[in-house]
């Protein structure tokens, strides 16, 4: 499938049971911010993909929509699946925290090292 939108997805950061990602469609300068890739036995992949949405009223509401049976939806979501990475997303660097030794700790800060 050829990539005839322009789309790039950018994992954000996890959340419990997956990962929150940012859409942009580069085609028509679109960026949305509040997809979601939750863990899911029911799809194939192992994620659902969902887009932003709100709870009003006790409902769901998505903004934007998306009809899921279009081949826009079909690459955004293989790009989405593409962005958490082949086979196991939780073997990946995107999630991980730099932690300083203790040898790094003790040494002086350097102000001009630094980028105001």
């Amino acid at each position: 499938m050829s990539d005839d939108y322009g789309i790039e997805v950018e994992v954000r950061g996890q959340i419990t049971g997956g990962y929150r990602l940012k859409v942009t469609v580069t085609s028509i300068g679109m960026y949305i911010d509040g997809f979601t890739a939750r863990e899911s036995t029911r799809n194939t992949s192992g994620y659902w993909i969902q887009p932003p949405a709100q709870q009003v009223n006790h409902k769901w509401i998505h903004t934007p929509e998306f009809n899921t049976k279009t081949d826009f939806w079909a690459q955004l979501e293989e790009k989405c699946l593409q962005a958490l990475g082949d086979s196991d997303p939780s073997t990946t660097q995107k999630d991980t925290v730099y932690m300083p030794t203790d040898t790094e700790l003790e040494e002086p800060i350097n102000l001009d090292d630094l980028d105001f």
